[in-house]
């Protein structure tokens, strides 16, 4: 299905957000007295309850989506088609393409449920990022915790995520959704994890 990059919300059972961009602009030297001074840099809107900051969010929540779909051509739509997506937390930083991602989710070993919560969005001009804490299950059994962190671009009017980086932790490092496990999951945060903590693996 086609994406415009501003769709309407995803149903995740949260959303989730951060973001670190401070613009600023050193003044011009040489003025004459009476010169018009440079415009000041455009300060982040905050929060998903700005208008871009919600098309923002909604554009990450649709990378979720394509997880728990699976829905490849969704992660396509929503991700630069260069976009990278990495994982910290257990040795080295682990990194995949959208390509490797959506071969992945063509296929998929087992069902995958990732929710975030609690997001944390900042936009200016034409960037964005989407901050959040996130679960995860696979076939029902819980997985791993961590943060998302997803960092977005303004592609012709349109919101598409440029990288998603992600830690993978267990309790006490993370926490499971406050709204508990999903439906039909087993409530198990606290068992051995399975020997694949990464979105997808």
């Amino acid at each position: 299905m086609g994406f415009s990059g501003r769709p309407g919300a995803t149903r995740l059972g949260g959303g989730g957000g951060f973001v670190a961009l401070v613009l600023s602009v050193s003044a011009c030297g040489g003025q004459t007295p009476d010169a018009e001074a440079p415009p000041a840099a455009e300060a982040p809107a905050e929060g998903p309850q700005s208008v871009e900051g919600r098309h923002a969010l909604e554009t990450a929540e649709a990378v979720l989506a394509a997880i728990n779909g699976p829905d490849p051509r969704l992660l396509r739509d929503v991700m630069m088609p260069d976009a990278r997506i990495v994982a910290t937390g257990r040795g080295a930083p682990r990194i995949s393409t959208v390509d490797e991602m959506a071969a992945l989710l063509a296929d998929p070993p087992q069902a995958f449920d990732e929710r975030m919560w609690d997001p944390r969005v900042r936009v200016s001009g034409g960037v964005a990022d989407v901050w959040a804490p996130y679960d995860f299950y696979l076939d029902g059994t819980w997985s791993h915790c961590g943060i998302d962190a997803f960092h977005l671009v303004l592609v012709e009017g349109s919101w598409r995520v440029q990288s998603l980086v992600y830690t993978v932790a267990q309790p006490p490092e993370c926490s499971p959704h406050p709204d508990g496990p999903p439906p039909g999951a087993a409530d198990d945060p606290g068992a051995s994890p399975p020997d694949n903590e990464e979105h997808g693996a």
